[in-house]
């Protein structure tokens, strides 16, 4: 697919860029849905399917704004809108999502042909835990990363690399919100913007 084509989803296949727009209402929680969660007042997120064989997803090129205020807008690796502290429970068969310095950031979760019977442990991306400046992540299947600019350093660094595992079919894409992004997820409602992400899958 070419990366300037405008589309919310995406085919992948090896080597090949897809550009995809992130709506700033895409629930990543309704992953694998056929319609969002009207509760958590949000849409569908970036549904891209993935190519046989896993290897690694990179993003070359994330770029746009988001906000889940009137004024307050921020890029693909978030800021600090409702006091600047993500901490969103696990959902159904999604894991949820800790970063304690950041809000309203890109994130993914692969999912596959068969869910999971319960979630997975959440990662957390706060400062003295997993961070945001990882070269490589490995996400397990179900369990929701962050993704922000792909890139090691807000606008500039390395590129940083996601290992598909093992059983994944599909990558989906959006954003983790919540009242005060704490507790259950929701509040997807009053979000604005969104984000044009270009990805592009490797076989290793």
């Amino acid at each position: 697919m070419p990366a300037n084509t405008l589309t919310t989803n995406a085919m992948l296949a090896f080597d090949q860029q897809a550009t995809v727009m992130i709506d700033g209402r895409s629930d990543i929680f309704s992953a694998g849905m056929q319609k969002p969660d009207e509760g958590r007042g949000g849409k569908l997120p970036s549904m891209n399917t993935l190519a046989n064989g896993g290897g690694v997803i990179q993003f070359p090129k994330v770029v746009g704004k988001a906000g889940c205020m009137a004024d307050a807008v921020f890029g693909p690796d978030g800021g600090d809108c409702a006091g600047g502290t993500t901490d969103l429970q696990s959902t159904d068969k999604i894991a949820g999502i800790v970063a304690r310095d950041r809000t309203l950031f890109l994130v993914g979760v692969f999912l596959g042909a068969k869910p999971p019977g319960k979630p997975p442990e959440r990662l957390d991306f706060s400062p003295g835990k997993q961070g945001v400046a990882f070269t490589e992540l490995a996400p397990a299947l179900n369990q929701v990363f962050f993704i922000g600019d792909g890139k090691t350093a807000t606008g500039s660094g390395d590129l940083q690399t996601f290992k598909v595992p093992a059983g994944a079919t599909h990558l989906y894409l959006g954003y983790a919100d919540g009242y005060g992004f704490m507790g259950t997820p929701g509040a997807y409602g009053d979000n604005k913007g969104g984000l044009s992400v270009t990805l592009v899958q490797k076989a290793k």
